[in-house]
């Protein structure tokens, strides 16, 4: 409701009091007036706010919705991954062919994308929170059975690589072992162009040496990189 609309209710109010209570008309009066002199001076209060001061407000509201639609934005796109893929796996032919259509959608878009394999993806989220701040979508899979479907039905730039992972098929066995068959079968296999870099624990000569001759581009240690370090290995494999 604007000022002027709110001045003339109340004078309306005023009035009809004055006419209801014509003993108390001095009081209602002085009442009213100083509802009037409230009116303006909150109004000159407000008006002390240069345009200035008012654009930066602004500014910095549209700064901070734009931060958080960035942060919420990978965790968005992962659910609708895993829904086309999901979707295109139906029986239900319709539904199938919408799938197919999501996940060709995904394919065509343009915006950078990481893979990140990596089982405690939520609780280490502070390790890619440069990547994501830059405005680089890094989607999670815990496990190699998610990550091979990923990788199968969608294209990355880069996939960051934990060679400690589950396998997610419900038979465990030695899981540095199911990591490196992850690293064969992308690497030998399927010989996919995306770069992979290992961002893992294991720090072993010998581990990291097969890991390289198969083809990964960088090997870091998780205890040895601070999250901006690990942000600046992973624009020189990108070429950034």
């Amino acid at each position: 409701m604007t000022k002027l609309y709110r001045i003339l209710i109340v004078t309306a109010i005023v009035f009809l009091l004055v006419y209801v209570y014509p003993d108390y008309w001095i009081h209602i009066s002085s009442g009213f007036i100083v509802y009037i002199l409230i009116e303006f001076v909150n109004s000159d209060l407000k008006c002390l706010q240069t345009p200035k001061e008012k654009i930066h407000k602004y500014k910095v509201k549209i700064y901070l919705k734009i931060f958080t639609l960035k942060k919420n934005y990978s965790k968005y796109e992962q659910i609708m991954m895993d829904i086309a893929v999901q979707n295109a796996k139906s029986d239900d032919e319709e539904k199938a062919r919408t799938g197919r259509e999501q996940m060709a959608q995904f394919k065509n878009l343009k915006t950078k994308r990481i893979l990140w394999v990596e089982s405690d993806g939520d609780i280490l989220e502070d390790l890619v929170k440069p990547l994501k701040k830059e405005g680089h979508n890094v989607i999670i899979a815990k496990n190699r059975k998610k990550a091979i479907e990923l990788i199968e039905n969608f294209e990355f730039e880069l996939i960051l690589c934990e060679v400690l992972i589950p396998s997610g098929e419900g038979i465990e066995s030695d899981i540095l072992s199911v990591g490196m068959q992850l690293l064969e079968k992308l690497l030998i296999e399927k010989k996919i162009e995306t770069p992979i870099v290992v961002l893992s624990l294991v720090n072993d000569n010998n581990e990291v040496k097969r890991m390289k001759d198969m083809g990964v581009k960088k090997v870091l240690l998780k205890s040895a990189h601070f999250p901006a370090e690990i942000k600046k290995e992973i624009y020189k494999v990108l070429g950034v």
